[in-house]
């Protein structure tokens, strides 16, 4: 028998195909977020695409709303995108803060490192060191160009995970790739 033929026999797929509701089902998504995305590294963005400081890009990594941005010393930076007053998410998409990402809500402003800098009516808040509310780190780690990041700010290094990717890329180097055309596409899938 042929691979071929193997590939096209359905009783010898059985225990590889998922059953329709992993790709409609609300239930299997929640879960796949929770047990899969929340405990590993996502490739976010191409380091080009937060070149210059300030760049932001606002993911969702599993259940987690997590921002990339381009640090002031030019270093990448990974945090939760929940501003620690209120949980409120702070920005969306892409776009630039160089001034400090501010929450819209009750307007406290943070660096680009994540240390919270301003909070309004601060004398309200009885004491409180702002140097115990930045925003809470996220791992990023880069590899060829490419950044990914991880919920968990104690993760392993992203070499440990990605094991001998760079060596099995051969001479394919992502790094040197230029985006020509972005598509998008929605249909009704989880």
């Amino acid at each position: 028998m042929t691979q071929l033929e193997v590939a096209d026999s359905s009783d010898d797929l059985e225990g590889y195909l998922l059953p329709p509701e992993a790709y409609t089902s609300e239930e299997w998504f929640a879960r796949e977020q929770r047990e899969l995305f929340d405990r590993c590294w996502a490739f976010v963005a191409m380091a080009d695409d937060v070149a210059a400081v300030g760049d932001y890009l606002a993911v969702q990594v599993g259940t987690h709303p997590i921002i990339v941005v381009r640090a002031l010393d030019g270093r990448l930076r990974a945090f939760h995108n929940l501003c620690r007053h209120r949980g409120m998410v702070m920005l969306e998409g892409s776009g630039n803060v160089r001034s400090g990402i501010s929450c819209l809500y009750h307007h406290w402003n943070y660096g680009l490192d994540g240390a919270l800098r301003r909070v309004p009516q601060l004398d309200r808040f009885n004491g409180m060191d702002l140097g115990d509310w930045g925003l809470l780190p996220a791992s990023l780690g880069e590899s060829m160009g490419m950044v990914f990041v991880h919920p968990d700010p104690d993760a392993g290094p992203l070499g440990d995970w990605l094991g001998d990717f760079d060596e099995r890329t051969g001479g394919f180097r992502p790094e040197t790739l230029e985006e020509g055309v972005r598509v998008s596409y929605e249909f009704a899938a989880n």
